[in-house]
């Protein structure tokens, strides 16, 4: 039986690298025609404000007549040579409709201009911005770039994120052809009495940052009135730790983890920013502190990530998966879970790992426990894989010298799915 347990692991470890290689793959493919088919659509503009049938039968020589009375200044090109094609956007049933035309009937159907010089296309677009329409004989229009179907799904999903964020007060940009730029932001989640999905702002202005939270840590530190001191001190009082323990757990959040997620989650926990009903009960709130999972007379921050008796089957899981992909026996302890950080692990690239594990657990929790059952162990390994993915590709563009750090905080898991002679450099 015993061999063939472990004949079964072998096989369930080559399908699941054989199945982590085959995504990764997939998703570069996907990425890299999402890019050839935006570089294919770049002498391409979208035409928007002009109303249906009113191009006639011939939308390129209605559009040629069109653009040599907007844009004067533009004559010395050859409008009828550079304006090679021009049509209609097609129409799309009501599920596909991820634009503006399409999404509301009453507004009409953009035309898609090719211009055969890229130089007279960016003066159009130019001059003809969203924010600045182009009047000429009643006719307003105004122009956008042609991307993909793909990328226009990301780009409409953004900018209903930005709306979002602007209504709360932050700054949000959207960054061609889809990304989001915006100033410091702290994401907490929160349901039944001490979890509610909100977005909590920091008080940071002039301090943007790009592609997520790039300079959160500064920024957060000079936001929270709370000393390192103090901080120690509640921790002392939760798990035992010590100052230096704390300060260990500040900079392997900063060194190990790249994407922005995890670190504002683990900063989160660190600075005892989830609303836990001890948390909320201390501000004069009518919520009774009382676990609304196990019952527990006080749910504070250390019983609702480890201590409640509802995550007992999920704690034994992760133990016994840590116990063989690190080759020593692990116990879970409180200020392994929240900090991520445990000495009694001798080696600095397994306690690497362990950090990576807990920050994964603690995001479970944060996100997934929304009923009384807990998460279970295979949603928190399906993160864990999912991390592994994510962090691989933010490393790998930071360069060879960073691919290097990922290699040595995600060796034990690379070489316990891979194979040690499938993982260099360890």
């Amino acid at each position: 039986m015993e061999t063939r347990t472990e004949e079964l692991e072998i096989e369930v470890k080559a399908a699941t690298a054989q199945t982590m290689t085959q995504g990764q793959q997939i998703s570069d493919i996907q990425w890299k025609l999402e890019d050839a088919e935006n570089r294919q659509r770049r002498n391409n503009l979208r035409i928007l404000g002009i109303a249906e049938d009113l191009e006639g039968q011939d939308t390129r020589a209605y559009i040629v007549s069109l653009f040599k009375q907007a844009f004067p200044d533009l004559n010395g090109w050859d409008w009828e040579k550079e304006i090679q094609r021009a049509h209609r956007f097609p129409l799309m049933k009501k599920k596909h409709a991820l634009t503006a035309t399409n999404r509301d009937q009453s507004y009409p159907r953009a035309i898609i201009v090719y211009f055969g010089n890229f130089l007279l296309r960016q003066a159009v677009f130019e001059k003809a911005r969203p924010n600045s329409k182009v009047t000429v004989e009643g006719v307003s229009f105004f122009s956008r770039p042609d991307f993909a179907h793909a990328t226009i799904e990301r780009r409409w999903r953004l900018r209903q994120m930005i709306a979002q964020f602007q209504e709360l007060g932050a700054e949000a940009y959207l960054l061609s052809p889809a990304r989001l730029k915006i100033r410091a932001f702290l994401l907490t989640s929160m349901t039944q009495g001490w979890h509610t999905d909100k977005i909590k702002l920091m008080e940071v202005s002039r301090h943007p940052t790009s592609c997520g939270i790039k300079n959160l840590y500064p920024l957060l530190l000079n936001s929270i009135q709370d000393d390192l001191a103090t901080l120690v001190k509640k921790w002392e009082a939760r798990v035992g730790t010590k100052e230096t323990e704390v300060c260990e757990s500040m900079e392997m959040a900063r060194t190990v983890l790249v994407s922005a997620g995890p670190q504002a989650q683990h900063f989160m926990v660190l600075y005892n920013l989830y609303y836990t009903p001890v948390k909320i009960a201390s501000w004069g709130k009518t919520v009774g502190i009382m676990c609304p999972r196990c019952g527990c007379p006080k749910a504070d921050l250390c019983h609702m990530f480890f201590q409640c008796v509802k995550l007992g089957s999920l704690i034994t899981g992760i133990s016994d998966i840590l116990k063989k992909i690190l080759k020593q026996s692990i116990y879970l302890t409180p200020q392994m879970v929240l900090l991520g950080v445990d000495h009694s692990v001798c080696n600095s690239r397994d306690r690497y790992f362990l950090f990576i594990a807990m920050s994964v657990f603690r995001n479970c929790i944060a996100s997934l426990w929304r009923d009384v059952d807990p998460p279970r162990f295979n949603q928190w390994f399906s993160q864990l894989l999912s991390m592994y993915h994510l962090e691989n590709s933010l490393y790998e563009l930071k360069g060879a010298a960073a691919c290097k750090r990922f290699t040595r905080a995600w060796a034990p898991l690379s070489v316990w799915l891979l194979g040690p002679e499938n993982v260099p450099n360890i």
